[in-house]
């Protein structure tokens, strides 16, 4: 059984798949995406585990706020990976 989120997994793997089949002319989009899907794998984890914490503490600001910054960061991030190859 997998742990995490499915969707950045699936972003992630793709993501590496096309950095690698890219040929060499091209190597510079090849690093990006490998990069992009680095922090992409990062930041889903902290997102779950933040969650985690904010269901457990509702009522703590602090918990809220970083749940909703990871969440933007890895929207960001989402958002770019999808849109960077075209």
């Amino acid at each position: 059984m997998r742990k995490g989120p499915i969707f950045p997994h699936r972003v992630v793997s793709t993501s590496k798949m096309v950095a690698v089949g890219t040929s060499s002319a091209n190597k510079k989009v090849a690093e990006e995406l490998l990069g992009l899907s680095g922090q992409m794998e990062s930041l889903a984890p902290q997102l779950v585990n933040a969650g985690r914490i904010r269901m457990v503490y509702p009522d703590n600001k602090a918990a809220d706020e970083h749940f909703q910054n990871l969440h933007q960061q890895l929207a960001e991030v989402e958002k770019y990976t999808r849109a960077f190859p075209n």
